[in-house]
């Protein structure tokens, strides 16, 4: 289809495009030749031979028509120009002010996005959302930007097909998200198993050492950029309360906490990534997470009050922070909670 265009209004529209193209250095003799294409002529010198011929069938343009044309011109004008869709979108109103003005803060296309589960945590609407986009995002932009981090997938669908995150999304697709767990398709935990705790998890982290995981935890802030970055080189599951920090683009693994009490985090844990039956009780330090092994009473008398040399026969130690362990009063609490977590 051929658009009628006079040539002093594509003159005008070459001058603007040229001023407003998204890269720098652009050459009018090359924005002429595009906006030809976008309006269906060849070339220029194809719009000129067809502009000298009134006989020719092109279709009028007026504002009802620009306005209609908008989403096609703008994706066209992205391929032909090699620019993604919201600065295509921009140009084509900069060219069209007159008719298009009010749609300048306005997206173009639109998706369905239904979440399940666990997903469904993170939005205030059970049903269906409705997903605005000029560009052509990923479905994990899309997904995060209505508010769930993507280590809380565990599968992606678009118009039923199952999706990678880079999928991009397009308009009117319908977008299922369901939520992580052991054996989805995003995997939901790594072969060796490694946590990370942000700043405001101390106590999680004592339990789940306590229970035999291998967890990293600093009592001082580090920041959310540091703790994506171990999260990502030593392969973590990162846990935390904060679901911006879920988001960070170097983080595979990890999951908001729904609950706050520290037991019940840790149970939530032990059961979201079915970790009862890898329970190693009482073999890492709970404050270093150095691996704990028996020693001889002999070798820690100094660092035992003497009451307790005196009721306890067996100790354990910690081989990196020298810790000394035994059946305290508090062997029996400790216990109870590990027996819960089993039967979770």
């Amino acid at each position: 289809m051929l658009y009628s265009i006079s040539s002093q209004a594509l003159k005008q529209q070459v001058k603007v495009a040229t001023k407003f193209w998204p890269f720098a250095g652009a050459k009018a003799s090359h924005t002429r030749e595009i906006l030809c294409r976008l309006y269906g002529y060849k070339s220029y010198h194809h719009f000129q031979k067809i502009a000298s011929h009134s006989h020719c069938d092109k279709k009028p343009l007026d504002a009802k028509a620009v306005t209609m044309k908008l989403p096609e011109w703008s994706a066209k004008l992205a391929a032909l120009g090699r620019m993604n869709q919201a600065q295509s979108k921009q140009l084509i109103i900069r060219l069209w002010y007159g008719y298009l003005k009010e749609y300048k803060d306005t997206l173009l296309y639109q998706s369905e996005v239904r979440f399940y589960g666990e997903c469904q945590d993170f939005t205030s609407n059970n049903n269906s959302l409705t997903y605005h986009f000029d560009a052509s995002p990923s479905v994990k932009d899309c997904i995060e930007s209505l508010g769930v981090p993507h280590t809380e997938i565990g599968s992606i669908r678009i118009n039923g097909d199952l999706s990678e995150f880079t999928t991009p999304v397009r308009d009117q697709d319908y977008i299922e998200v369901f939520p992580s767990k052991p054996g989805s398709y995003f995997a939901c935990k790594p072969a060796k198993l490694t946590f990370l705790l942000d700043v405001h998890l101390g106590a999680l982290a004592r339990y789940l050492r306590m229970a035999g995981f291998d967890t990293l935890y600093h009592p001082q802030d580090q920041g959310d950029k540091l703790l994506a970055e171990v999260a990502a080189l030593q392969d973590c599951v990162l846990l935390t309360r904060d679901i911006g920090l879920l988001k960070h683009a170097k983080v595979s693994y990890g999951r908001w906490l729904r609950n706050q009490d520290p037991e019940a985090q840790f149970l939530e844990v032990v059961k979201h990534y079915q970790l009862s039956q890898a329970f190693k009780p009482f073999s890492r330090c709970i404050k270093c997470n150095g691996k704990i092994g028996k020693v001889a009473t002999e070798s820690i008398i100094d660092k035992v009050p003497t009451s307790v040399l005196e009721v306890q026969k067996e100790f354990s130690q910690c081989q990196v922070c020298k810790q000394v362990y035994w059946t305290g009063s508090h062997f029996k609490r400790m216990e109870a909670l590990l027996s819960k977590a089993m039967e979770v």
